[in-house]
C-alpha cells in the first residue's frame, strides 16, 4: 500500500507499508503496532490514507470517532454532546487498543455490555468506570500520556498539526450530524462553488485543503459521481450521552468509501508506515520566514539583490 508523506514535506513521493490483515481486529491493529514499533514510525492513519483515496483495497485506519458529553464546555456549551475524532501517529493510537477492543468483544459475547446495540464500543465498560471521555477533552490519555486535542474551528482556520503527531479534533454532534450519512452525490459534500464544505470529510482528511483532495480525486474516479461517507449520529439507536467509539475504515469503492459507521466486530487490514517515510529528514521544507531571515543577513548576498530574492522566494510560498 502506498502512502503519502506528510503535508510539511513539500517533495512529494510514494512510501510503500507493510499491511496486516486478520478476520480478527486486534490481532491485526497488534502487528502493525509491532510493526510500527520495531521501525520507529506509526500505524497509517485515516488522513495518510486518504492521500492516495481510492485504493485497490479497502483499509482499516488508526484513527477512531468517540462520542459524549463535553460536561465541562471545553469545547463548546456545558454538557454539550460532541464528537471526537482522533488519528494516532507516531507516539500512539487512540482509545481503543487491541485490549481494549478484545474486552470489548469478551464483554459482549458473555453479555455484560462492552459493546452497544451498533457495535460501538462502550468506554465505561471497557474502561471499568473510568471517564476516559472526559480525561480525552483534556488531553489526557488512559496510558498517562498527553494528546493534541483542537476544535473543528481550529482544523478548518488553521489546518491539523505537522510531522506524524497523534492528535484529536472534537466536533459539536449537530455538526457531524449535517453530514448525510449515506451513498449519495458527491456535490452534497460541497458548496455552489465545488469547495468541500463537509464536516466529516475536513476532519477525516485532516484539513480543508486535503478534503478538497478527496473531492477531487472521488470526481476523478467514480463515474458514479457519488461517494458513501457514513455514521451512525443520525440512528434511532444512537445514544449521544452514552461515551462510546469505533474505529475507521476507507473502503476502496464509492458506495463504502469514508466509513465511520463500520462494526467493531469487523475483520482489521492496517498499514504500518515504512520506515523511510519519517526517516527522511532532507526531504522538510523550510518555512518563507526561514528562508528570507537567510536572504536579510547572508553575507554572500548582495544588498543590492535581497529585495528581488525576497520577492521572488515569496512568490514560491504563495
Amino acid at each position: 500500500m502506498a502512502v503519502t508523506l506528510d503535508k510539511e514535506v513539500r517533495v512529494v513521493k510514494n512510501i510503500q507499508g507493510e499491511v496486516f490483515y486478520d478476520a480478527n481486529l486486534p490481532t491485526a491493529l497488534k502487528a502493525a503496532q509491532k510493526y510500527a514499533a520495531d521501525n520507529e514510525t506509526s500505524v497509517a492513519n485515516m488522513p495518510l490514507l486518504l492521500r492516495q483515496f481510492p485504493h485497490s483495497e479497502w483499509y482499516t485506519a488508526n484513527s477512531e470517532d468517540l462520542s459524549g458529553v463535553d460536561k465541562h464546555g471545553d469545547f463548546g456549551p456545558k454538557d454539550g454532546h460532541v464528537v471526537v475524532t482522533l488519528h494516532g501517529g507516531k507516539d500512539g493510537i487512540g482509545l481503543l487498543t487491541p485490549d481494549v477492543i478484545a474486552k470489548a468483544y469478551d464483554m459482549k459475547k458473555g453479555n455484560r455490555g462492552g459493546m452497544n446495540e451498533l457495535y460501538a464500543a462502550k468506554l465505561n465498560d471497557v474502561f471499568d468506570g473510568k471517564d476516559v471521555f472526559a480525561d480525552l477533552l483534556h488531553g489526557g490519555m488512559p496510558d498517562g500520556t498527553k494528546i493534541m486535542v483542537i476544535s473543528y474551528d481550529q482544523l478548518a482556520n488553521e489546518g491539523s498539526p505537522g510531522g506524524f503527531q497523534r492528535y484529536a479534533v472534537v466536533r459539536p454532534l449537530e455538526l457531524a450530524r449535517k453530514t448525510f450519512s449515506g451513498y449519495e452525490g458527491i456535490d452534497r459534500l460541497t458548496d455552489g462553488e465545488g469547495n468541500v464544505k463537509d464536516s466529516q470529510v475536513i476532519t477525516y482528511a485532516g484539513g480543508v485543503q486535503e478534503g478538497q483532495n478527496v473531492i477531487k480525486r472521488a470526481k476523478e474516479s467514480f463515474k458514479s459521481k457519488k461517494l458513501g461517507v457514513w455514521h451512525p449520529f443520525n440512528s434511532d439507536k444512537f445514544n449521544p450521552d452514552e461515551p462510546q467509539g469505533r474505529v475507521l475504515f476507507l473502503n476502496s469503492d464509492d458506495n463504502n468509501g469514508l466509513n465511520g459507521n463500520s462494526s467493531l466486530g469487523n475483520d482489521g487490514r492496517f498499514v504500518g508506515v515504512a520506515p523511510e517515510a519519517q526517516r527522511d529528514k532532507s526531504l522538510v521544507a523550510p518555512t518563507l520566514e526561514q528562508v528570507l531571515a537567510i536572504v536579510s543577513t547572508s553575507p554572500s548576498i548582495a544588498p543590492v539583490n535581497r529585495a528581488a530574492l525576497v520577492n521572488q522566494f515569496s512568490k514560491l510560498y504563495e
